[in-house]
């Protein structure tokens, strides 16, 4: 209990750990539920402080120097094994279905080449030319069919 509280002081102090402490070794049930009543504060931190201190029999002079301190971040233990990178497997695609769905991959690393750059205006009068050249033949046909004898 005591190293525990002492290693929550030098190297901790957060109130949410401090409170956890304090419900598993305080003795005043009165102040143990003022903490969860009223949460965190700087006055209810270190009201935690000094109930944690007297818990573990920590005498005033040495608390004084731990919190003369900044907490201390525990050291982690180096591994000496070096762990190897994760595999990775290739994802498919797939469809709602659940079909693959074929990738596009890249087949030539050429430029593609450049298209001319044509005003709209121009673009829809060459389709509506289009679209008349295509009729025109069709009416050409069954004028020639009516007009040629059987």
């Amino acid at each position: 209990m005591t190293n525990k509280i002492k290693t929550w002081l030098i190297q901790d102090r957060a109130f949410d750990t401090g409170v956890r402490l304090f419900h598993a070794y305080g003795n005043r049930k009165s102040f143990s539920s003022t903490l969860n009543r009223q949460g965190y504060s700087p006055y209810n931190h270190a009201l935690l402080i000094e109930e944690l201190r007297k818990t573990a029999g920590i005498s005033a002079v040495e608390i004084e120097d731990i919190l003369s301190r900044p907490p201390q971040t525990p050291k982690k233990k180096k591994s000496v094994t070096k762990a190897s990178p994760p595999e990775v497997s290739p994802q498919v695609p797939v469809d709602a279905v659940g079909e693959e769905v074929p990738s596009l991959e890249v087949v030539s690393s050429e430029e593609p080449e450049k298209t001319e750059e044509v005003p709209v205006v121009e673009l829809a009068e060459s389709l509506e030319d289009k679209k008349k050249d295509n009729l025109s033949p069709s009416k050409k046909e069954s004028k020639s069919e009516k007009s040629s004898p059987s």
